[in-house]
């Protein structure tokens, strides 16, 4: 009786390994590879997530190509910005009960950007006004980044669990 391991890989699979494992080296980047899923570490507690495609070779290879661009404009986001794929909306409004009339308190809790790729950019952050306008002057460059990234690339916070590899020179 013949029955295939499921663990054994496929020549394809060693190919697109090996062409990973290169590439990462040759890129500099962290990385952990499960069959095709590969995610690649990325600063502010971010990872980029792919999922290989199957049976060709020459189509990974264009993938793994367009990493570091990704990972750059991802990086270039600071921290406090998460890229999410949410959507919400919230409001409310303050009335000062001792006072005679309402007093108006502006204060921004959140902003929240929607991109394409059903991809979010939110900045989660009690703002003054002041900071208010500096983040609505500095979203545009953040959502050229994020919209810069290719589709079949996932931007998702890393985990507890995440084991990473370098591949050394």
């Amino acid at each position: 009786m013949n029955t295939l391991n499921p663990k054994q890989h496929t020549p394809q699979a060693n190919q697109t390994a090996t062409l990973v494992k290169d590439r990462m080296r040759e890129f500099g980047l962290d990385y952990q590879l499960e069959e095709r899923l590969l995610e690649v570490r990325l600063r502010h507690g971010r990872k980029l997530v792919v999922t290989l495609p199957a049976d060709n070779p020459a189509l990974a290879q264009k993938w793994l190509c367009r990493i570091p661009h990704s990972v750059a404009a991802i990086n270039s986001v600071p921290s406090r910005y998460r890229v999410e794929s949410r959507h919400r909306a919230n409001t409310t409004v303050t009335r000062n009960e001792d006072a005679e009339r309402f007093t108006f308190v502006i204060s921004v809790e959140e902003i929240i950007v929607s991109l394409p790729k059903g991809r979010e950019l939110a900045l989660k952050q009690s703002l003054t006004m002041a900071q208010f306008e500096q983040a609505i002057d500095e979203i545009p460059r953040y959502e050229a980044a994020i919209n810069s990234v290719p589709h079949y690339f996932r931007i998702r916070p890393t985990l507890p669990c995440d084991r990473w590899d370098k591949e050394d020179e």
